[in-house]
Parts: C-alpha cells; sequence; structure tokens
C-alpha cells in the first residue's frame, strides 16, 4: 500500500512550492510531506537530505512515522506533569482573592499536601496574572466619612475648572532634613552596602511643619510653625489672621478650602472666619484624594529632597525658595483636576479614588 494513501494531490501540490527550508527544531508539516513524496518518488534518502538542508536521519525518521501514523503532524507530547492539580490551581486562587495580602508561605501553610512556595508563586504570577505589589496606602473611612464624601462630590459635581480655580487651597505639611527620595535604587550584585546604594537615615531627623495655600491663579503665602511646636488653634488664627485674606485677593479667590483638622474647625477659628464673611467648603474628612494641594506637596517635598538639605534653616530656604518657584501652569493643572477627582470619588461610591 502506498505512503500517501488519500494526501496525493495535496502532496503534489506542495512539491511545487519546492524551497529550501532552513534547519528548525521540529519540521513542519510541509517539509514532511515533501520528503515522503519525495521518497515515494525514488528520490534516495541522502538525495532528499540535500534537496531540503535536513540530515539523512531525520530524512529517515520522517518517512518511518509516516508509514506508521499516516500523519504530516508530530504525535502529542505528555510532557512533564504538572505538580498542582485543577482544584489545587482553584483553592490557590480562592484562597489569594479573600485575603490579597497573603504571602506565598503563607498560603502554603493554609493547603493541605501544598506544593512548593516557588510553585505557588508560579501559578499566582503566570496562571493568575497576581503579581506582588505595594498596596495603596489610603486613610481609614467610616461609614460617615462615606457617606460625607459622596455628599460633597454629588454637590459640587457641576463646578468647572475655572470655578475650582476661584477657590484657595490650604495645608499643612511636615518636611525633613532627610527625605526620603525613592523606596528602590538600581545597583549591580553585591552592592547592598555601597554608599552611593544606601539610604542615610536620622532616629530623630529634624523637622519643620508648613503651612500654604494656592489657587489656579498661583501660589499663596507659606507658613512655618515654630520649630518643635504642632498646631494649635491659637496659632492656626494667627496664620489665617497675616495671610488668608490677602492671599485670596491678591489670588483673587472667592471661596476658602481647608480640612476637618481639630485646629482648623475650632470654635474661636470658625467664628472669626464668620466675621470676615469668609466663603467656607464644607470639606469632608478623611479626603486628601480630593484635595489638590497633596500632589502640590508632593511635588515639593521631592524637589526640596534633591536639594538634600542638612539643617533645619537651609531645609525653611530651600522650602520657600521651592514654593515660590511653582508655576501658575502647575496650579491651574492640579484646580482643573477637581472634576475628575470628584467623579472619581461617586464613581466608587464615595470610597478611595486614585488620586
Amino acid at each position: 500500500m502506498s505512503y500517501l494513501s488519500n494526501h496525493t494531490e495535496l502532496i503534489l501540490q506542495l512539491l511545487v512550492l519546492s524551497v529550501t527550508m532552513p534547519r528548525n527544531k521540529e519540521l513542519s508539516s510541509v517539509t514532511r510531506a515533501r520528503i515522503v513524496t519525495f521518497a515515494e518518488c525514488g528520490y534516495r534518502q541522502i538525495d532528499i537530505a540535500k534537496r531540503l538542508n535536513v540530515s539523512q536521519s531525520v530524512v529517515s525518521r520522517t518517512i518511518k512515522s509516516y508509514k506508521i501514523n499516516q500523519s504530516f503532524t508530530s504525535a502529542h507530547r505528555s510532557g512533564r506533569p504538572k505538580v498542582t492539580t485543577a482544584k489545587t490551581d482553584a483553592i490557590i486562587r480562592r484562597k489569594i482573592c479573600i485575603r490579597p495580602m497573603l504571602s506565598a508561605r503563607q498560603l502554603s501553610a493554609e493547603i493541605i499536601n501544598p506544593p512548593s512556595i516557588r510553585t505557588i508563586q508560579r501559578r499566582l504570577h503566570t496562571k493568575f496574572n497576581l503579581k506582588a505589589r505595594r498596596p495603596a496606602k489610603k486613610p481609614l473611612l467610616s461609614a460617615k466619612n462615606i457617606k460625607d464624601r459622596l455628599a460633597f462630590c454629588k454637590k459640587y459635581r457641576h463646578w468647572t475648572p475655572k470655578m475650582w480655580q476661584k477657590v484657595l487651597f490650604s495645608d499643612e505639611s511636615r518636611f525633613h532634613t532627610l527625605q526620603r527620595i525613592s523606596s528602590y535604587v538600581r545597583r549591580p550584585i553585591n552592592t547592598r552596602y555601597e554608599t552611593k546604594y544606601i539610604q542615610p537615615t536620622v532616629r530623630h531627623s529634624p523637622s519643620v511643619m508648613v503651612w500654604a495655600c494656592f489657587s489656579g491663579s498661583g501660589t499663596g503665602a507659606i507658613w512655618f510653625l515654630t520649630l518643635n511646636t504642632t498646631m494649635k488653634a491659637t496659632e492656626y488664627l494667627e496664620v489665617l489672621r497675616e495671610h488668608l485674606l490677602s492671599s485670596m485677593e491678591t489670588l483673587g479667590c472667592h471661596y476658602f478650602q481647608q480640612d476637618g483638622a481639630p485646629c482648623h474647625k475650632a470654635k474661636l477659628v470658625m467664628n472669626w472666619l464668620g466675621s470676615q464673611n469668609v466663603n467656607i467648603l464644607d470639606w469632608p474628612g478623611q479626603s486628601p484624594d480630593l484635595n489638590p494641594i497633596e500632589n502640590l506637596w508632593a511635588t515639593i517635598k521631592e524637589r526640596v529632597a534633591a536639594e538634600h538639605p542638612t539643617s533645619v534653616t537651609s531645609l525653611q530656604a530651600i522650602i520657600e525658595q521651592v514654593w515660590c518657584s511653582v508655576s501658575i501652569e502647575e496650579c491651574q493643572k492640579l484646580c482643573d483636576s477637581m472634576p475628575h477627582r470628584i467623579q472619581a470619588v461617586i464613581h466608587s461610591k464615595g470610597r478611595h479614588s486614585k488620586y
């Protein structure tokens, strides 16, 4: 019986496309068909090997394989069996979805007859695409916080970017002399403790507390709290008396934003703001993602850290210099993001957003 059986017409058509094939780890179905066809036509194995640029042993094995299997495709290879079963994989996925902060080692301890920790890591990484990442750090939200955030965003959802540019955003932030620049370092192997790859730390790094404000028209006043003190209602009232009204007038602001810190909500502070007819936004608690000044603080801290201040005096000078160098375009961009921030909180139903 002929090798070709019912494949004769197909194989004769393939012969028309006689092209020299490069060496591969595995022959294609077309090459196997040519080998068998040439053999059926009476070509010697050595001549077939030269014509198709393969070894004579490959030609011999291909002919023998076709006699047995009557096919030009490779036989199914089982390969090395998986260590885990489908059931074990499902358990791994279910447990990590319920408790996503479990490590592979902790996950292994919760599985009966577990595979190796490395196998669990491979399943999570390659099969389920669950790579280990740093979790986002966000304030804890109570039910009241969520309700207040959602109510605030629904109230101001129709404000345009131009309206938000008339808001004076304010906040306090703490700066350290040895500010952390990055959480990562790229270095060669075995150089972990070389000086240039180390992030210096000090147990009690000197720091200063700063209050500042800005709007879509640019940065406003900046004020430094006395060293080793915290912001109290009396100090905060002093800041407002000296800088608030002048900053609002200079930047053309109609509204004032402050968060719900106790010193901000103190009776003497609120009475003074009321006596000055200042329009205050009813800002929800635990909502730094809604306040664009938080992003401005991050930019300022990065620029200050790049100057490597080593004393409180130099730290204050650098902060003030960097603050004054912030462009109006940067401030406008931050204010223009307010509608997007509000929409993100509404979309998350009052919970955390990406900002």
